[in-house]
């Protein structure tokens, strides 16, 4: 039941076809080229399209004591995404336009075309 619930706020954020939960998905974004055999399981895979979404879902996330695992274009080379169990997996694909680069900062501004 509380997983139900957590995945409708989910859709609720981002919309429901931006939330991927089927086992094949989950698969997919639980394991890299570093460690390919991984066990646990994200809860979900969410593709939020602006930074309203990603607040919105952040704060979701920190009320439900919720671990959010970002994720780039998936390669899985550089073995930084590795969810874990009962996380879920902030993919950032729907993000496809650079806005800024902050070198000090090591951060991008993107926004989505």
């Amino acid at each position: 039941m509380q997983q139900d619930k957590l995945l409708a706020g989910l859709k609720t954020i981002v919309g429901e076809e931006h939330v991927l939960t089927s086992l094949e998905d989950l698969i997919t974004y639980a394991y890299n080229a570093i460690a390919p055999i991984h066990d646990e399981l994200p809860l979900a895979v969410v593709s939020p399209g602006d930074r309203k979404e990603i607040s919105a879902l952040l704060h979701f996330a920190n009320k439900w004591n919720i671990p959010i695992v970002p994720c780039g274009s998936g390669t899985g080379l550089a073995g930084a995404s590795i969810p874990t169990p009962g996380s879920v997996v902030l993919l950032t694909r729907r993000l496809n336009r650079i806005l800024e680069i902050d070198e000090a900062n090591l951060t991008a501004l993107v926004a989505r075309v």
